[in-house]
């Protein structure tokens, strides 16, 4: 045999070896951290526990290029006039025609009890009135 016969043979040897090594560690088990997978779903579940050295977000930017409407609703703020107008003139008037006819009743001090007692009786009718008529 010369040299060149004797090189494609060792060739041969060599990559049928290597053949029948990677077929042998294929067909073997996994094994991690002492459990073995026996590929039987039936079995129990292990579990194992690592700690996490490092974790990154996953991001993707999406840019639309297609229109897009939206609807909301606005909140709209307006001012209720809590005073009506022309109320204290009514009420001012109310007590002044409730004392001239309070003060038509009663004789000496009593008249003059009288004319407070109509006049705050004319004022509370005429308030209330007033805020009757604005609402």
């Amino acid at each position: 045999m010369n040299i060149s016969m004797r090189n494609t043979t060792t060739h041969k040897t060599l990559l049928i070896g290597a053949v029948l090594l990677s077929a042998t560690l294929a067909a073997t088990t996994a094994n991690a951290g002492g459990y073995a997978y026996n590929g039987n779903r039936s079995s129990q579940a292990v579990y194992d526990y690592a700690r996490v050295l490092s974790a990154k977000p996953i991001v993707r930017y999406v840019t639309v290029r297609t229109p897009v409407r939206e609807c909301w609703e606005e909140t709209e703020y307006y001012t209720v006039d809590q005073h009506p107008a022309h109320v204290g003139g009514k009420t001012i008037l109310g007590a002044i025609i409730g004392g001239v006819v309070g003060h038509q009743f009663g004789g000496g001090s009593g008249k003059d009890v009288a004319t407070v007692a109509g006049s705050l009786i004319g004022a509370s009718v005429a308030n209330a009135a007033a805020h009757r008529n604005t609402e």
